[in-house]
C-alpha cells in the first residue's frame, strides 16, 4: 500500500510539473516574439498605448506614425532584398564547400525551410 502511495505521489508531482511548465511556457511565448519576426504594427501601438496610457487622440497619432514607419521600412527592405539574397546565397555556397555530402543534403533542407519562413514573413508584411 505504501509503495502505491509513493508511485501515485511521484506521478502527481510529475503532472503538476508538466502543468506548471505549460503555463510558464505559454506566458513566455505570449510576451516574446519568435526569432526574426518583429512585432506587428497593432502590437506596437497597443503596447505603447497601454504602457504610456495614451488618450484616444494620442493613440490615433501614434498609429499614423507607426504605420508610416512600417511602410518606409517595408520599402527599404524591398530595395535591399536583392543584395540580402546575394549575401545569403554566397554564404550558403561557401558553407556547402566545407560540408560532407550527407551534411550538404541536411543543409539544403535547412536552407529550404529558412526560405519558406522568410517567404511567410514577407507575405505577412
Amino acid at each position: 500500500m505504501k509503495r502505491w502511495k509513493a508511485v501515485l505521489g511521484v506521478i502527481f508531482i510529475f503532472i503538476l510539473g508538466a502543468i506548471a511548465g505549460g503555463i510558464i511556457s505559454s506566458a513566455v511565448i505570449r510576451h516574446c516574439q519568435p526569432w526574426g519576426r518583429p512585432p506587428s504594427r497593432e502590437q506596437v501601438v497597443s503596447k505603447l498605448s497601454r504602457r504610456l496610457d495614451l488618450d484616444t487622440g494620442q493613440r490615433a497619432q501614434v498609429e499614423v506614425i507607426v504605420n508610416d514607419a512600417h511602410n518606409q521600412m517595408r520599402e527599404m527592405r524591398r530595395e535591399d532584398q536583392p543584395k540580402i539574397e546575394s549575401i545569403l546565397t554566397d554564404a550558403q555556397a561557401r558553407i556547402r564547400t566545407v560540408l560532407r555530402p550527407n551534411q550538404k543534403q541536411e543543409f539544403d533542407k535547412l536552407v529550404a525551410r529558412w526560405k519558406e519562413r522568410r517567404e511567410k514573413i514577407d507575405k505577412g508584411n
